[in-house]
């Protein structure tokens, strides 16, 4: 939408400040997927464990902490 506004002096239309800043293109990215643990490992389970109970509640800050831990493990411990 384009908000257009007169001058007090009678002039030609002016963008609005809201207008003018608005940035002309956006970058949207797909979500990034949940890290999956690797099979047969008890580190991976456990983390995935505590991901569920965090996503069982609602805390989808918990979740995400969880994810990041999973990828922190799974860096050290499965790519060495």
């Amino acid at each position: 939408m384009v908000v257009i506004r007169q001058t007090t002096t009678g002039g030609t239309p002016m963008l609005s400040d809201y207008e003018a800043r608005r940035p002309t293109t956006y970058l949207l990215k797909e979500p990034r997927l949940e890290p999956t643990p690797i099979p047969g490992c008890g580190g991976c389970l456990s983390i995935c464990v505590r991901r569920e109970n965090c996503r069982s509640v609602g805390d989808f800050s918990g979740v995400s902490d969880c994810n990041v831990e999973l990828r922190e493990h799974q860096d050290a411990r499965h790519c060495a």
